[in-house]
Parts: C-alpha cells; structure tokens; sequence
C-alpha cells in the first residue's frame, strides 16, 4: 500500500495529534507537512535515512491511533479513505488475484488505463508525470498549473499541453531551493511528437525530447531546472490520423489522468471543432471568444470529458 503525505493529513484530522517521542515533536494535520520538511532539511545528505526513520515514526503512531479509535470515528475514517483511494493519495496492490482484480476495477491499484470507445467515437488522453530529480525537497515550492487545447478536423487531431511551473522557494536557499524535474507526458501509441517548447520569461527554447514506447502508451520526457522564484513553462505538442466523421452522430472523450500524490493542479482544456457543429457536453463547456470551447477545473481527481454531435 503505498500513500503520501496528504492521506497522513486526512487520518489526522480525525484521529487527532500524535506524538513523537524520538523525534520529540507532536504531529497534526496542520503542522505534518512542515514538521516534515523541516526533519528531513535538517543535516540532510544524499542516502540519509532520515526521511524513512521520521515518517516511519508518523505511519506507526497513525496505525496505532486508527486501531484504537472508537466507533464515532469508524465511518469518518472509512470517508477519508475512500476519497484518498479516488484522488490517489493511496495506492494498492494484492498478492491475492481475485481480490486484486476488484481492487484494479475501482481504479485503486494506480494503474495508467487507456480507455477505448466503438464507432464514430475517439478517446483521447494524457498524464503528466513531474518527477523531482535534485535530491532536495524543492518540490514542496512548486506550483503547477496544465492549459491543454485540442484541434479537431475530420482526419487529425492535433494537441497542445502547457505545463506552467512556478517555484516560489526564496533565493537565500540557494540549491537547495532549486527545482529539477524530469517532465514526461503519456500518450497514445499512435501520436507523433513534436519538439517541447520551453519558456522563461521573454526567453525560448526547443528541446527534443526522449521518446519511448512502453505497456502500449508513448512517454515523451524532457530535463527542466526552475531556480528559486523564477516560472516556466513546458509546452509539448503531438498529433495523429484519427477519421471521425462530424456529418454523423459521434463523439469526443478526453481522460487525464491525475499524477499520484498531486493535490489541486489547476487545468484549462479548451477544444476547437468544425464551426456550425450543434454538441452537447459534459461536463457543461462553454463557448470561448476565439470559437473553441473552454472547461476550467482542479485535478483533484481524474478527469473525464466528452462531446457528441
């Protein structure tokens, strides 16, 4: 079972603060994230084991606490739970097989699924993967936002995805502060790729990136570095054949699959159709002033979307 911090913060508000004699700090659902940080930027080095030996202290004190809680707790748990489960701040996985399945059915097992549709009908889908490569905890500075437009036409499809990522660590840090991330996009097997487009600033620069095929899906990844306070963005663009016919009854869906342990990227999707087409959507899009039509949402889970004509 893996898990992050955030379901550590759920369990906490219910279970109350614990206390960590070794460490000689009491941890609570307001105070975990920094408690952590701090222990962890404290006397840190490349292979401590501090991180391990702190939060192993955290999961211990919890397990005891939800073992011992009584029964005005037991569905506020069970809640917390399963809303960790659906925003993948938990991750399963079983030896036992039949139980696995069911547990992969619910989507609880963090596998990538690529969802498929019959007939004049396409499903499209990505997920972003932002892996932080520096061996510091720069990541807890970052903020993320996706801006993903779409331009159908009766034979291709072509999409474009800005990642803007914005550290807001102080430059006293120093390295420490500095943000290094190995970006990578998945898509679909069939897509073409097109060089990532990086910007800071009034700079620009085109990156090729690694390309790799892998469990039937496409990754392309770029290597990016954000200083303390600065902001870039990553845009990657990619397209294929896909023939749908918009003289008949069809359908667009999109899936984006929110990265585990993310909490509330924001995300704009915006997708530009034949013009004169009468669709109905949901969830509800709504015309943007350029034609297109625009959904602003959180990925506080994932996402699902379709259009039919």
């Amino acid at each position: 079972v893996g898990v992050d911090l955030e379901f550590a913060k759920n369990i906490l508000k219910i279970v109350g603060p614990v206390d960590l004699a070794d460490f000689n700090e009491v941890v609570d659902d307001k105070n975990l994230y920094e408690k952590t940080q701090r222990q962890i930027e404290s006397d840190f080095f490349p292979g401590s084991y501090k991180k391990t030996s702190f939060l192993t202290a955290v999961s211990r004190q919890l397990l005891t606490r939800v073992s011992e809680a009584g029964e005005s707790e037991f569905l506020p748990l069970a809640l917390k739970m399963l809303e960790s489960l659906e925003k993948r701040h938990v991750q399963v996985f079983l030896h036992n097989k039949s139980a696995q399945v069911a547990v992969s059915f619910l989507g609880f097992d963090g596998a990538v699924n690529q969802p498929s549709c019959p007939g004049n009908c396409y499903v499209d889908w990505f997920g972003v993967v932002d892996a932080n490569v520096g061996v510091n905890k720069a990541n807890y500075f970052l903020e993320r936002e996706l801006s993903f437009s779409a331009y159908l036409s009766g034979q291709d499809l072509k999409r474009y995805l800005t990642v803007r990522l914005k550290n807001s660590a102080n430059s006293a840090l120093g390295d420490a502060g500095r943000y290094k991330t190995y970006l990578r996009v998945m898509l679909p097997i069939s897509t073409s790729v097109n060089d990532v487009l990086v910007t800071a600033g009034s700079f620009q620069e085109a990156q090729t990136p690694e390309i790799e095929e892998k469990s039937g899906r496409k990754e392309a990844g770029v290597l990016i570095e954000i200083g303390p306070g600065q902001t870039k963005e990553v845009t990657f663009s990619w397209q294929e054949e896909i023939g749908l016919d918009f003289d008949k009854e069809g359908e667009y869906r999109l899936y984006v699959r929110k990265q585990a342990g993310t909490l509330e990227d924001k995300i704009a999707v915006i997708l530009y159709l034949p013009p004169g087409l009468k669709i109905s959507s949901q969830p509800l899009y709504s015309l943007t002033p350029d034609g297109g039509y625009g959904y602003n949402t959180v990925l506080t889970r994932d996402l699902f979307s379709r259009i039919s004509w």
